[in-house]
């Protein structure tokens, strides 16, 4: 098996962020409520106070949740919205740091289970330890793993993303997304045997990586041609449809020429462009957005406007 490359840096593009986006078909505050309560209480949970769209019936649009360092915005996208297990949340409890890691982690699973549907059972497993996936009320997908290595720390979420579809693409994307992103290979593991879609015979099939994209923390991995072996007819059919837009991933720049650029790199779909939203060549949903530009919404005339955009430019607003 080859061994693991880390650590390489790539880009040069200052002033991006990254965090990821939760699509909801309704009001965000009800599941805004229920990851505060889930999660357990040595985890630091903040909420922001909700945006409310500036129009005569004041919605709710979104609020941002911050879960140990990592925020969430979970967004109304309507009734329509859809998620994919092909993007899931992976939360690692560290026994190393925490006594309690592994109560903590049956706590969350049992909340987030309830009203759900289990995906992986929750169980101990040869390779990974205590491991479960399961999809909760909001059709969100998680994946609860006891980290066993003090010398592989991990963030506390990872947003995880299964590539599927025609050979390996999980390593395209990493060099595509570094090379158009401000970022760096923590660590990319390939071909090897006796993992989890692993072909030995394909030096470009991504096991696991980690990747730091943005400030945000990323996992991709290549499925393979073995997924109804590993997972079952039902749920390897809907990994094969791909990533869904229920989750992606707000990009904010601190500059309309970085909006433009990075629009352009990775924009794949103009037939899918809306209200700052584009769709990359492997699928995933970018929402590219101006620093500042959730204040210039409050403006008058200012929502409406960008209503009717493609891409989001500060140029034509008040």
């Amino acid at each position: 098996m080859t061994q693991p490359q880390e650590s390489t840096t790539h880009g040069t593009t200052p002033g991006i962020s990254i965090h990821p986006v939760i699509g909801l078909p309704h009001d965000p505050t009800t599941a805004a409520r229920f990851y505060q309560d889930a999660f357990p209480r040595n985890t630091e949970v903040a909420l922001s106070d909700p945006f409310r769209a500036p129009t005569a019936d004041s919605a709710i649009l979104s609020q941002d949740i911050t879960i140990a360092g990592t925020t969430l915005t979970l967004l109304n996208m309507g009734s329509k919205v859809t998620h994919s297990p092909a993007i899931t949340f992976t939360v690692y409890f560290d026994e190393h740091e925490d006594k309690l890691a592994s109560t903590n982690l049956r706590t969350l699973w049992d909340t987030l289970s309830d009203g759900g549907t289990v995906r992986v059972p929750l169980a101990e497993f040869p390779h990974t330890g205590l491991y479960g996936w399961v999809e909760d009320r909001f059709g969100v997908n998680w994946q609860l793993m006891l980290t066993v290595s003090p010398e592989d720390p991990r963030p506390h979420i990872v947003p995880s993303l299964l590539f599927t579809g025609p050979g390996p693409r999980a390593g395209r994307a990493i060099d595509r997304y570094l090379s158009a992103l401000p970022g760096r290979e923590v660590k990319v593991m390939r071909a090897g045997e006796g993992t989890m879609g692993g072909d030995a015979t394909d030096p470009a099939h991504v096991l696991f990586s980690a990747i730091e994209l943005g400030g945000l923390t990323m996992s991709l991995a290549d499925g393979g041609d073995e997924l109804e072996k590993h997972f079952g007819p039902e749920l390897a059919a809907e990994l094969r449809r791909g990533f869904g837009q229920g989750v992606g991933f707000m990009l904010t720049c601190e500059t309309q020429a970085e909006v433009d650029r990075v629009w352009e790199e990775l924009s794949a779909n103009p037939e899918v462009e809306a209200c700052g939203w584009l769709v990359d060549e492997f699928g995933v949903g970018w929402n590219v957005v101006p620093a500042g530009w959730m204040e210039k919404m409050r403006e008058p005339g200012n929502f409406q406007k960008m209503l009717r955009m493609k891409k989001l430019d500060v140029r034509e607003l008040d």
